[in-house]
């Protein structure tokens, strides 16, 4: 099992639900919370591409989790909030470890969702 000293940032996982908009049809705030765990976050120093024509800085950075059926069900289409900036899910989760009881995602941040 990973250390327990390694995981000091608290992660929320955020999903989109299938009915995200209000009786009207307008789009409220629809991301709800799946879960908010103890998370060990590894940012990547950043760096800045072109798109459509202008610079863009994005940040990139590795999270592992703990193991549980809840983070298993995590695809990309969910988001994850830490450090007060919301982060993409790019990849993930992937299971590592000798006991696979860590979950690894690759997040990003600074992009347009």
């Amino acid at each position: 099992m990973a250390r327990v000293g390694f995981f000091r940032d608290r992660a929320t996982f955020q999903r989109l639900p299938d009915d995200a908009d209000d009786d009207y049809g307008n789009a409220a705030d629809p991301w709800v919370d799946l879960a908010t765990v103890f998370a060990d976050v590894r940012e990547v120093p950043g760096k800045e591409r072109l798109a459509s024509g202008r610079p863009e800085d994005t940040r990139m950075a590795t999270l592992r989790v703990r193991s549980s059926a809840i983070m298993r069900g995590v695809t990309g289409g969910d988001r994850v909030v830490l450090r007060g900036v919301t982060w993409d899910i790019q990849s993930g989760p992937a299971q590592i470890g000798r006991k696979r009881d860590v979950l690894e995602f690759r997040i990003e941040a600074g992009v347009a969702v």
